[in-house]
């Protein structure tokens, strides 16, 4: 895996590891690269790597980052909400209904927003703060196996689960995604649900078969359906492009999601 001039070299063992090394290595001299040793880890089994530790169990947040999130102050300008939404939001991925628990935030970072800190927006930063850096483990996305989008919508978002079928049959979340949506009756914002998460998450989905799971029971006959809703064609239109399948579960099976689809109005309370 390379980002500009990061790279990680991973392996499943010590002596492909090894071989994957001087593979990489031959490159960067046949290339007239130069690495810098004191820079250079080899054959370790956790690493950091932009901001976050990798390892065999997955993906978390660095500890100078999370360190940093932890200690920042509460905010007393705009521009601080602004900062701090910029490290939090970095590591937005790990936090179940992300977006929907920072809307008191993210309503004070507009240009016409007066800076009133008010008590839910001192509960958005806590929960952000304490839920990033207590945040579960991400497993590591791998292409061979096989994946689940969970999706789910509420009066006041939309929000979906990327999970990856592991080894023992579980399910592991790979990354989570919210949004702040409430302008469309039920049934639209349950097919934005799906068509926002597949979008998020294109560059792991695109290609591959994979099932999207949903509480809609009228979504998986919606390309069925005729006259089709017309604000809801070309949003069914983008899902022509995956290739999946669409079932449905009952809602009380799906809580993991919905929990997350709500987030912001629970926070309010």
């Amino acid at each position: 895996m390379c980002y500009v001039d990061e790279v990680v070299i991973a392996a499943d063992t010590k002596e492909e590891n090894v071989r994957y090394l001087e593979q990489f290595l031959q490159i960067i001299q046949e290339e007239g690269l130069t690495l810098r040793l004191s820079k250079c880890s080899f054959l370790r089994y956790s690493v950091n790597f932009l901001g976050h530790v990798v390892d065999a169990n997955g993906i978390l947040p660095g500890a100078v980052k999370t360190a940093t999130i932890r200690e920042y102050p509460t905010p007393s300008s705009q521009l601080d909400v602004q900062r701090s939404m910029g490290l939090t939001g970095f590591f937005r991925k790990f936090v179940p209904g992300y977006a929907l628990t920072a809307k008191p935030l993210t309503q004070l970072t507009t240009k016409s927003a007066e800076f009133v800190w008010t008590t839910a927006c001192e509960e958005a930063f806590q929960h952000l703060v304490r839920s990033v850096t207590a945040a579960p483990v991400l497993a590591i996305y791998d292409v061979s196996k096989e994946h689940e989008l969970h999706t789910d919508a509420s009066s006041v978002g939309v929000a979906a689960i990327l999970l990856q079928t592991e080894a023992n049959a579980s399910l592991q979340p790979i990354a989570y995604c919210t949004a702040q949506e409430a302008k469309y009756h039920a049934y639209k914002l349950e097919v934005l649900a799906v068509v926002e998460a597949c979008q998020r998450f294109r560059m792991f989905l695109l290609g591959k078969r994979f099932n999207v799971v949903t509480d809609c029971q009228a979504i998986t006959t919606a390309k069925l359906s005729k006259p089709m809703i017309l604000r809801v064609t070309p949003w069914l239109l983008k899902l022509l492009e995956y290739d999946c399948n669409i079932i449905h579960r009952s809602g009380s099976s799906m809580g993991h999601v919905d929990a997350m689809s709500r987030a912001s109005r629970c926070q309010n309370k």
